[in-house]
C-alpha cells in the first residue's frame, strides 16, 4: 500500500494553524510566529515525518536557492580532474555551501556556442549561472541577456560591459612572465599558446607581445606556434622549435603548465638541458609544477578565490537585486623555481 506523503495542509491541520502560519515556520520568519506556536508546529512537522518541497518553497520565495555552473570543455569525462575546472569547481562549492545554495553543473563540449541552449538553463531549476571560461565569441551568453536569470561570467570582459566578470588579469600575468625571460636576457622566446577560440590564450598572446614591444624586440611569428592546453602539443611544438636547423629559441613561454610539461618532456628526450640551454616558464601553478624536472617557474592563478568570489557576485544579483556590471579581474603571482636561467647564447 503507498503511504501518502503528508503536505503542508496536513501539518496545519495537525497543528490547528493556518498552511501560512507553517509557511512562516518553515521559512524561518520568527516575527511572523510566536514561539509557542512554532514549537508545536515544528513538534507536528517531526511526527508527520513532512519534507516541504524544493519547487514548492522556491515558488513562494521566489527563490531556489540553487547555482548553475557551466563549463566549457572538450572531454566532459576529465572535466573535474583538471587544475583548472576542478580548483574553480572546488571554490564555487566551497561558496555554495557557505551559503546554503545546491550547485547544478552543466557541460558545453567543445568551444562553439550554442545559443538554441539557453532553454536549458533557464527553465527554472537555478536562480542564476556561472559561466566558466566561455570561448571568445560567446554567442551562447548574449542569448542569455534576454532573459531574466542573472549570470557571471568567469573568464575576460567580451566587450560586454554591462555583465559581471571575474577572472585573471591575462595580459599582465603574461607580460610578467615574459619580463621575467627578458631580465634574464632571453631574446628568442617562444609562445605556445592554448586553444586559440579561448580568450584566456589570445590574451595570453597580446601580453607576451606587448612585453617584447614594451622591450624594443621584434616579435618574430615562427616562434608562436598553435596548438591546445594540453601536454602533447606542448611535446609536438617544443619538438618542431628545438630540431630546427637554425633561430632555436633560447626560452619557451607556455600558456598553461600542462603545455610546459609536455615542452619539457620533449626536451629531456632531446637531450636538451633545462635551464642551462633553454629556459622554459608555465601558466597556473598546477599540480606537479613544483616536483617537475626541472621545477617549473610559473605564473600562479588564485583559481578557487575566483570561484568563491563568481558565487558572491552572483548572490548580489540574486538575493540583493544588485545590478549586473560589476567586474573584478585579479592578478597572478610569478613563482619562481629553477626552469628559467640566464640567457647563455648570444641573442
Amino acid at each position: 500500500m503507498t503511504v501518502k506523503k503528508p503536505t503542508i495542509r496536513d501539518v496545519a491541520r495537525v497543528s490547528g494553524v493556518s498552511p501560512m502560519t507553517v509557511s512562516h515556520v518553515l521559512n524561518n520568519r520568527s516575527e511572523k510566529v510566536g514561539a509557542v506556536t512554532r514549537e508545536r508546529v515544528m513538534q507536528v512537522i517531526d511526527e508527520l515525518h513532512y519534507s516541504p518541497s524544493a519547487i514548492a518553497r522556491g515558488l513562494s520565495r521566489r527563490r531556489l536557492d540553487s547555482i548553475g555552473v557551466v563549463f566549457y570543455t572538450q572531454t566532459p569525462s576529465r572535466l573535474v580532474s583538471a587544475s583548472y575546472h576542478g580548483d574553480i569547481l572546488g571554490g564555487i562549492l566551497e561558496a555554495a555551501t557557505s551559503r546554503g545554495q545546491s550547485t547544478t553543473l552543466f557541460t558545453e563540449v567543445g568551444f562553439t556556442d550554442n545559443h538554441t541552449r539557453v532553454n536549458v538553463y533557464c527553465d527554472g531549476r537555478c536562480d542564476g549561472l556561472i559561466f566558466v571560461a566561455p570561448p571568445a565569441e560567446p554567442v551562447l551568453i548574449r542569448a542569455m541577456e534576454h532573459t531574466q536569470v542573472p549570470f557571471v561570467v568567469i573568464g575576460e570582459p567580451l566587450g560586454e560591459s554591462h555583465w559581471s566578470y571575474i577572472g585573471l588579469d591575462n595580459i599582465a600575468a603574461a607580460k610578467t612572465a615574459v619580463e621575467h625571460l627578458i631580465a634574464h636576457g632571453h631574446q628568442r622566446i617562444a609562445f605556445l599558446g592554448g586553444n586559440d577560440k579561448l580568450s584566456s590564450s589570445l590574451l595570453r598572446g597580446c601580453g607576451y607581445r606587448e612585453a617584447l614591444s614594451g622591450a624594443g624586440m621584434k616579435i618574430d611569428p615562427s616562434l608562436t606556434l598553435p596548438g591546445l592546453y594540453n601536454a602533447e602539443t606542448g611535446y609536438q611544438r617544443a619538438v618542431t622549435l628545438m630540431t630546427r636547423e637554425s633561430n632555436r629559441p633560447t626560452a619557451i613561454f607556455c600558456c598553461s603548465d600542462d603545455i610546459a610539461f609536455g615542452a619539457l618532456k620533449a626536451l629531456r628526450d632531446l637531450n636538451i638541458n633545462v635551464p642551462d640551454e633553454v629556459s622554459v616558464i608555465g601558466f597556473d601553478d598546477r599540480d606537479g609544477a613544483a616536483t617537475s624536472i626541472p621545477p617549473l617557474t610559473t605564473m600562479r592563478q588564485p583559481v578557487i578565490q575566483i570561484g568563491y568570489q563568481a558565487v558572491e557576485l552572483l548572490l548580489e544579483q540574486v538575493i540583493e537585486g544588485v545590478p549586473a556590471g560589476r567586474s573584478e579581474m585579479w592578478p597572478a603571482e610569478l613563482v619562481v623555481r629553477d626552469s628559467v636561467a640566464t640567457c647563455a647564447v648570444d641573442g
